[in-house]
């Protein structure tokens, strides 16, 4: 069928900075629509340019061309952030629209799009028709009649003089008996205050009672106190105070939050995509930023949880989306429509095996025995492979899922599919030879991202009003959903021991317990100083796979383990 987009309706709107004085306004706007294909509202992911006009046709382009790259649609609805800079001076101006699905190109290459018409007029928002009339100034003759020397007089003043006038020496007493009255510069003549009243600042040491009672993590009294019991943790001592009094043991109590960072790796460049972790080694999937970039599995040596360390590198097809591991082998999807498998025997030198053709946008896969399981955006659809000769990896066959699928988890012969675009959970038959069989599909939150099992429960994520939904899955062809747990939303989901761990939108790890999956209770949260995108556990430390907030084509490694106790080299 022919690529037909129209624009269903579009809603424009200027968010301009307000207050009481003036300020500079920014030039940023938000532009929020609806795209059709063919007469069906479009999801999925688009390549989306913007041009700005002089004129309803024809015209002279104004500012740059912006492009969002990969932009995603849901029941075809889009937004999109547009900053043309300084070019709206009161003439009209009209936004021209062009897009294409994603193919996997990047802005800069403008092949493909179709523009739509007819481009759409902005209309100026209220305090922006108020700046056009502001040329016309307030004419001098309302201030009485009055010239400018007779209100540099003092004299000719009455009512209230501002504070920032009054300057020099005052002879006479003054008495300021407003409670609101603030003082500032050098008090140092102003005597016969009460103690009582200071209510900020520091006081010198000479002002200090010597009964005065010490609290927070001292004990005793001034001008000795003592470090009080238990007070000593990581988070309280710089790392070359810990080397030079001793070591912390870690914790192994994991229910107590929040966890003390053990250490963080180097930066390296791209960005990541996905991480899975096999003994002490986490294997990385880093795209580029651009289609031509270097798009590779890398492999970070978790030996020292303080220290987590690049080791390997290897190349693979565009954009890779998602790595699994099992057994000596690692399984990685591509953007260019490709299943890689590496011998990862020695994880220092990943070596690449056999690959196959998967679906043109792949988004997960999970590996049980001899069998991979790929989820593909492009064809919504969950294919099965049988990659027990590694270096020919064979299509069995593949089943159509609900829309957009993103993340498949397998237990047995069950297979378990989150559909965002269709907010569903699926459940399919893998245990016969061929193509999966579809059991059913139930509802979820909006917009799932990812789905754990564990006993007989699947975890579902999802990135608006909860953190994430239980479901029973005792009864495989009847999923139950037995609870939902509010929250900003969460990205992904581990669970180990008996506790969730979910990636937050505010940067930090929550921490649940599971011991009651109807009513699952908070323990806490970690705050990270990058933004988190997998987590996982090695050697009883939690490592975090991140990007930069300031770069999100920088990326590391973050360790972190529960609160320990300090062991002294010496007595001191």
């Amino acid at each position: 069928m022919p690529f037909r987009p129209s624009l269903l309706s579009a809603a424009l709107a200027l968010f301009l900075a307000t207050a009481a004085s003036a300020q500079p306004q920014g030039t940023a706007f938000t532009y929020q629509g609806e795209l059709a294909a063919a007469g069906i509202p479009a999801s999925g992911l688009y390549d989306v340019r913007f041009r700005l006009f002089d004129a309803a046709t024809g015209g002279s382009q104004v500012g740059p061309t912006l492009c969002s790259d990969n932009l995603t649609l849901a029941a075809g609805r889009f937004a999109a952030s547009l900053d043309f800079g300084t070019v709206f001076n009161g003439q009209s101006r009209y936004l021209e629209i062009e897009v294409r699905p994603d193919t996997g190109l990047g802005c800069g290459n403008a092949s493909g799009y179709t523009t739509l018409s007819p481009r759409q007029a902005l209309a100026p928002t209220p305090s922006a028709i108020y700046a056009a009339s502001a040329a016309s100034a307030v004419n001098a003759t309302q201030l009485n009649g009055q010239s400018g020397s007779f209100f540099s007089d003092a004299a000719n003043l009455t009512g209230t003089i501002p504070s920032a006038r009054l300057s020099g020496t005052y002879s006479g007493p003054l008495s300021l008996t407003n409670a609101g009255n603030v003082y500032s510069g050098n008090g140092a003549a102003i005597t016969n205050l009460s103690a009582t009243n200071i209510s900020t600042g520091t006081l010198s040491s000479s002002r200090m009672p010597i009964d005065w009672a010490a609290g927070g993590d001292l004990t005793g009294f001034f001008p000795s106190p003592m470090i009080a019991q238990g007070a000593i943790s990581r988070d309280k001592l710089a790392s070359d105070v810990q080397g030079s009094l001793g070591t912390i043991i870690p914790g192994s109590d994991w229910s107590t939050t929040p966890y003390q960072s053990l250490g963080v790796g180097a930066m390296a460049n791209g960005n990541p995509t996905a991480s899975a972790i096999s003994g002490s080694f986490a294997f990385v999937t880093v795209s580029g930023p651009s289609l031509d970039d270097d798009h590779r599995l890398e492999v970070w040596s978790l030996a020292n949880p303080a220290s987590p360390v690049m080791v390997a590198s290897v190349s693979t097809g565009r954009s890779p989306r998602a790595v699994a591991i099992s057994g000596p082998r690692a399984y990685v999807v591509t953007g260019d429509g490709t299943l890689e498998i590496y011998d990862v025997t020695n994880p220092v030198a990943p070596t690449l095996m056999g690959s196959a053709p998967t679906d043109g946008f792949p988004t997960s896969i999970a590996v049980s025995g001899t069998f991979a399981y790929v989820t593909g955006n492009l064809e919504s659809s969950l294919y099965k492979y049988d990659v027990s000769n590694p270096s020919a990896p064979t299509l069995l066959g593949s089943v159509l899922t609900d829309s957009s699928p993103l993340s498949v988890q397998v237990s047995g012969q069950l297979a378990y599919v989150v559909n965002p675009n269709a907010s569903t959970l699926q459940v399919f038959y893998i245990g016969q030879p061929g193509a999966p069989v579809p059991i059913t599909s139930v509802p979820t939150a909006q917009f799932p991202l990812s789905v754990r099992l564990y006993d007989h429960f699947a975890y579902v994520t999802t990135p608006f009003d909860f953190d994430f939904q239980i479901f029973d899955i005792i009864t495989p062809f009847l999923p139950q959903l037995i609870a939902s747990i509010p929250g900003n939303g969460t990205q992904s989901i581990e669970i180990n021991g008996g506790l969730a761990y979910l990636l937050n939108n505010d940067r930090s790890i929550l921490t649940y317990s599971l011991a009651s999956p109807p009513n699952p209770a908070l323990l806490g949260s970690t705050p990270t100083p990058n933004q988190p995108v997998s987590i996982g556990f090695a050697g009883g430390s939690l490592f975090l796979t991140s990007s930069a907030v300031a770069n999100p084509n920088l990326h590391t490694i973050e360790s972190y383990a529960p609160g320990g106790t300090l062991v002294f080299q010496s007595p001191l």
